[in-house]
């Protein structure tokens, strides 16, 4: 009778763990994204210096994705919004956030995670 109730509790377990992960994970259907371009190489590199630490994989993280719209990811990058702190020129140079909003534009266009609240 213990071991029943052992096994239900690890199944239990296992499906509510399994349970709160995304259902997506990984590379799209499409395939991975072709950065070798030196604009998305540059974008995609500023990403992780920048932006991954909240916004890992470009998904929602510590606050919601970035909306898919250059002009929107500007004004987000650099007034900031909510917890998001403000990237000032010194800190993101405009070429710098030109590769970055290139880079998200790809990604969105690929499929990925880049989506609006």
């Amino acid at each position: 009778m213990r071991r029943a109730g052992a096994t239900a509790a690890i199944l239990a377990l296992v499906l509510s763990v399994s349970a709160c992960t995304p259902g997506y994970r990984g590379e799209p259907l499409s395939g991975p994204l072709d950065v070798s371009g030196p604009l998305l190489a540059e974008g995609q590199r500023s990403f992780a210096r920048h932006c991954h630490q909240c916004h890992p994989g470009a998904q929602a993280g510590l606050g919601p994705s970035i909306t898919p719209s250059p002009v929107i990811i500007r004004i987000q990058v650099r007034s900031g919004l909510g917890a998001m702190p403000a990237f000032s020129e010194e800190r993101l140079p405009d070429a710098e956030l030109d590769a970055l909003v290139a880079y998200l534009m790809e990604l969105s266009a690929h499929g990925l995670a880049v989506r609006g609240p």
